[in-house]
This record gives structure tokens, C-alpha cells and sequence, in this order.
């Protein structure tokens, strides 16, 4: 097992013999991403799928693993790297630890066939609604830059009307139950699925007698028909966003929520579950 210690400037401040033997064997390279150097398209800045970036969100340990074709020895290598951060008492940081493991190519495989994640973060789109007295609201929505549209102007109309009948699938507030439900066709866009997580908030002031006093919300996830398999793992998507939407006590409050930061999560968290 290779063992590292860096801070976020991806300074080797610490490295064990193993890590040394694996990737720096001359004890040449002083920063994380030149060890990769040997390897195409990897050395030259802070790698793609490096796990820090989830870890900088959200202060916890994550795994990625990362196929990459040696080119001196003129083949494939498997590694599975973790970033652990070395907590403050305020629970900031500025260290963590990485550990890095060589794995085999039937196991690696079968990993990345769950966790090709990362290339799909620009086509994942998110939208967040409100269900009141005044029908459907847009809280957020995260960029529909690349969603493959005739009308790309008019998108935020077609996410709204799509919030629309999600609202009237869950329920239209009667009997309404908080889950995960999908997938629904995105009307005559054929190649994508849309998702909704459907919860509840609390508020003594919501009138409608259908709410019992909580305000309604979908959270609405959207993404390619070939990229099904992200959503594969329903229970620990649902407990991971239930999770995280119920740190908001508000509806009001989740207009603070950044979509984009959600989604990066989500992905990282998806990419550690298949890891296991």
C-alpha cells in the first residue's frame, strides 16, 4: 500500500516506500501529479478525476480508480486512490492523506464499468421546484448548457412543464410520499430519462389542505438513456440526496443550495460506491 501526505497545493510532504517505489522511485517528482508523467494524458496539472476536488466539498474521504496506459512499459495500469483529509477542530483542512493501491485488471474492470462517472458531470442536469399555493415554482437550476435541444432558449419552460408532470405522478399532494421515482421520457427528447426525488418541509402557513402543512419539492435529475447505470444504485442515491436535501430546513433555505456543488457530490459519491 503507497501512503502520502500532501497539502492542497499537491506538495509531497510525506511518502512511504511503497509510494516511492510505485511512483517516484528516484524521489524526483515533489508534486502529486508530475509521478504521472510516464503516463498518457496524466503529469502536466491537477488530474480530471482527482478525489480532492469531492473532498474540498464536502470535508470526507473518497476513492476513485483510475485506469492509465504506461507508456514506457507500453501498457495499462490499474490504481485505486483514496484522499483522506486530516481534520482541524473546525473541521477545515489543509493536509490529507492519499493512499494508493494497484489493483488487477479483472477487478478493475468490472469497478470502472460502474463508476464512469466523471465524464458524465456536464450531462447530468438538475432542477429544484416548490409545489404551493401558486402551482409550480423554478428554485434553481443547475446549466442545461449542453442539453441537446432545437429550442434552447425555451429550456426552461420545458424543465418546468416536466416538473409539472412529475407533480402530478407523486401525486398532486394527496398521499403524497417522499422517494426516488424515475424514469419518465423527457417528452420527444427520446435519448434522455428524467428523475425525481420527491420531498417534504415543513410550514404551518401552507394553506392548501391537500400539503397537511409541509411545502412539496422534486429535486429533478435528468441525464442520458446510455448513462442509466449512474442511477443503478437507488437506495444509496436516495439516502445520500435525502441526506442532503434534509439539511435544509426550508424551502427558503434551499435557495442557497448550488446545484452544480450537489451534483459534483452525488457523482463522487456514486464513483466511492463502486469502489467498494
Amino acid at each position: 500500500m503507497a501512503i502520502t501526505v500532501q497539502n492542497k497545493d499537491f506538495e509531497l510532504l510525506y511518502q512511504n516506500a511503497r509510494a516511492r517505489e510505485m511512483l517516484n522511485r528516484d524521489n524526483f517528482y515533489k508534486t502529486c501529479y508530475h509521478r504521472f508523467l510516464t503516463y498518457d494524458d496524466f503529469g502536466t496539472e491537477q488530474c480530471k478525476d482527482c478525489p480532492l476536488q469531492f473532498t474540498e466539498l464536502d470535508h470526507r474521504p473518497h476513492t476513485i480508480l483510475r485506469k492509465m496506459y504506461n507508456s514506457i512499459q507500453n501498457d495499462f495500469e490499474y490504481f485505486q486512490i483514496t484522499h483522506q483529509p486530516i481534520l482541524k477542530e473546525d473541521d477545515t483542512f489543509d493536509h490529507y492523506i492519499e493512499i494508493i493501491n494497484e489493483i488487477s485488471p479483472p477487478k478493475a474492470q468490472k469497478i470502472l464499468n460502474l463508476q464512469n462517472f466523471v465524464d458524465i458531470h456536464e450531462e447530468v442536469y438538475c432542477g429544484l421546484f416548490n409545489f404551493g399555493d401558486l402551482g409550480g415554482e423554478i428554485i434553481s437550476l443547475s446549466s442545461f448548457d449542453t442539453f441537446e435541444t432545437e429550442d434552447p432558449e425555451n429550456i426552461e419552460a420545458l424543465i418546468h412543464k416536466l416538473s409539472q408532470f412529475w407533480f402530478i405522478a407523486i401525486g398532486q399532494g394527496d398521499n403524497w410520499s417522499n422517494g426516488l421515482y424515475g424514469p419518465l421520457p423527457v417528452f420527444d427528447h427520446l435519448g434522455y430519462d428524467s428523475y425525481a426525488l420527491a420531498f417534504r418541509k415543513e410550514n404551518p402557513s401552507q394553506m392548501d389542505p391537500r400539503f397537511g402543512g409541509f411545502d412539496l419539492g422534486i429535486l429533478l435529475l435528468i441525464l442520458r438513456k446510455n448513462n442509466s447505470a449512474f442511477l443503478s444504485n437507488r437506495n444509496k442515491i436516495y439516502e445520500f440526496l435525502n441526506d442532503y436535501i434534509g439539511e435544509f430546513q426550508t424551502i427558503a433555505d434551499l435557495r442557497n443550495l448550488q446545484l452544480n456543488d450537489l451534483k459534483h457530490l452525488l457523482i463522487g459519491k456514486q464513483r466511492d460506491n463502486a469502489s467498494i
